[in-house]
């Protein structure tokens, strides 16, 4: 059974949640000393120091910090999750991260609940670069306030794949921002686009079913998108016919190609 409160804290595990085992048919007589919570406040603004409203903060999905945060249960329980919209906090695998807070109006964030100690966030806004934010959550009962989170432009990354100069469509595309990857797949005309990426420099790896993975290096930048194109080597065609001793067709013989070995 899983109790779980956005006021309090339970004294335990200093946490918003708490997981009781009972067990089935047994008349359970439950005692919980709770406290006030931890809480996490602060602003997310932009490079310029205006509000960002709709910021998403989540866990780093470390799995230390993961298990941790997730036991604890889900902060600001009372936020409304429709302002998301198509949001998706992106895990470092490129899954979806657990969502912690979105900002306000005013750009403001609450998180609380969760147990002390070091934990990392990231914070994603479309159209800025992801941060990720090394927080340290105070002891239950307390508040660390004034906290400020600046974002930067987002930058693009886009281009095409190419299989002996012919758009490759289906190829993977990845790059790793903050420690999170960040995934694209080209279309039918080769072309992908990765954005709302911090500045920096990013290794673009591209992969296709069993070709060897082929990656290129890209300065990126917020004044506009960087371009790189990434071509596989075309694909050798072998030709040929099957005959038997009396040098007539074969039909339905099973071919298989391997590498020599000298």
């Amino acid at each position: 059974m899983l109790f779980r409160s956005s006021r309090v804290a339970f004294v335990d595990s200093a946490a918003s949640a708490a997981q009781i085992h009972i067990d089935e048919g047994r008349a359970e007589k439950l005692e919980l000393a709770v406290q006030a919570p931890s809480v996490i406040q602060g602003r997310v603004l932009d490079d310029r120091g205006q509000v960002m409203e709709g910021a998403v903060l989540s866990v780093v999905q470390s799995e230390a910090v993961r298990d941790r945060l997730l036991q604890a249960g889900t902060a600001l329980l009372e936020r409304n999750l429709t302002k998301l919209g198509e949001q998706v906090a992106r895990s470092a695998g490129g899954g979806s991260g657990a969502v912690l807070a979105v900002t306000d109006a005013v750009g403001g964030f609450r998180i609380q609940g969760l147990p002390p100690g070091s934990a990392s966030f990231r914070v994603q806004h479309p159209g800025h670069g992801t941060r990720q934010v090394a927080l340290e959550v105070p002891a239950p009962g307390t508040a660390r306030p004034g906290i400020e989170v600046r974002m930067s432009p987002g930058c693009r990354i886009r281009g095409r794949v190419l299989r002996g100069r012919l758009p490759l469509a289906g190829a993977q595309i990845d790059v790793k921002a903050e420690g999170m990857l960040i995934r694209a797949v080209t279309g039918i005309d080769g072309r992908y686009e990765l954005v709302d990426l911090p500045p920096g420099n990013y290794r673009v790896r591209a992969r296709y079913a069993t070709l060897s993975a082929l990656s290129e290096q890209v300065a990126a930048a917020p004044a506009q998108a960087s371009t790189v194109d990434i071509e596989f080597r075309s694909a050798r065609v072998l030709n040929g016919t099957v005959v038997d001793g009396n040098r007539q067709p074969v039909e339905g013989a099973t071919i298989e190609i391997g590498r020599a070995h000298v």
